[in-house]
C-alpha cells in the first residue's frame, strides 16, 4: 500500500529527526511514485526530502520542470546553497516509478526504477538541518506533490549498483537491511491513525524495530506497486 498526497488539500507527511538520523554522510534515500495527471502535476515540487528554504537544506529528491518532466535530486553543506543533479528520462503521469539518490561526500548519484541516471562531482558534507523527514511535501508542509508514495527508504550507507536494482525489482521484498536507519511505517494502521512513538510490535524488514519518533498518515491509503513489507507481530 501507499499513502496518498494531496496538494489540493494541504495533505502531506513529515517525521521528526531525531538524533539527525536523516542528514548522515554517506546516505542513499529512495522512495516509489505515482504522479496524478491535473493537480498541481506536472510540476516541481517534492518528493521526500529534508529541507526548508532559505536556509535550512539538507537534500531533496524533486521533480524538474525546467524542461521535460524529469527527476532531480540536491544537496546542501551550508544550509543555504546547493547543486542541483537533473535526470533525462522524461517521467510518466500515473505510472509508478521508483525514485532515489546517494551522496557518498564526493559524489551525488541519481537513481531511476533500479538504474543510475545522472552523476554530479560535489564534494562535502550534509548539512546537519533539524528540518523533518517529509514525504509527498517539505517538512513544515510546503511544496507539496499531488502523488502516491510508498516504501519510502534512508540507508546511512552507499548502496552498490546491485542492490538498487534488486530494490526496484524485488518491490519491498529485497531483504536489503545493512544500514537502514529509516523506512517510515505509511500503511500499519487504519487511515487517519496518528502514530506515536512505536512501541515493539511495528517491527520493520527482517525483524528491524521501528524505535524512532514518526508522524501522522493522511486519510487515504491506495494500492501500491505489489509492495507488501510489513507484519505485526
Amino acid at each position: 500500500m501507499a499513502v496518498r498526497n494531496n496538494d489540493v488539500d494541504g495533505a502531506n507527511i513529515a517525521f521528526t529527526n531525531p538524533s539527525d538520523i536523516f542528514t548522515s554522510t554517506p546516505f542513499s534515500a529512495m522512495a516509489w511514485c505515482k504522479l496524478y495527471s491535473g493537480g498541481s502535476n506536472p510540476t516541481n515540487r517534492a518528493i521526500i526530502l529534508v529541507w526548508d528554504n532559505p536556509s535550512d537544506k539538507s537534500w531533496a529528491i524533486r521533480t524538474d520542470t525546467t524542461g521535460s518532466l524529469v527527476l532531480r535530486c540536491t544537496v546542501s553543506f551550508d544550509g543555504s546553497a546547493n547543486n542541483t543533479l537533473v535526470g533525462s528520462t522524461v517521467l510518466s503521469l500515473d505510472t509508478w516509478f521508483h525514485a532515489g539518490m546517494d551522496f557518498d561526500g564526493t559524489d551525488q548519484h541519481l537513481w531511476l526504477n533500479g538504474v543510475l541516471e545522472a552523476t554530479l562531482n560535489d564534494p562535502g558534507t550534509v548539512f546537519n538541518s533539524g528540518e523533518g523527514f517529509g514525504i509527498g511535501g517539505t517538512g513544515d508542509g510546503g511544496n507539496q506533490m499531488d502523488d502516491d508514495i510508498a516504501d519510502a527508504r534512508y540507508y546511512d550507507r552507499i548502496l552498490s549498483a546491485e542492490e538498487w536494482l534488486t530494490i526496484f525489482t524485488a518491490r519491498g521484498h529485497d531483504g536489503i537491511v545493512d544500514g537502514l536507519s529509516a523506512r517510515p511505517i505509511l500503511d500499519d494502521f487504519p487511515p487517519g491513525t496518528s502514530l506515536v512513538p512505536s512501541n515493539a510490535s511495528d517491527q520493520g524488514p527482517n525483524q528491524i524495530p521501528y524505535f524512532r519518533s514518526y508522524g501522522a498518515p493522511r486519510p487515504t491509503y491506495v494500492e501500491g506497486p505489489g509492495l507488501s513489507s510489513r507484519k505485526r507481530v
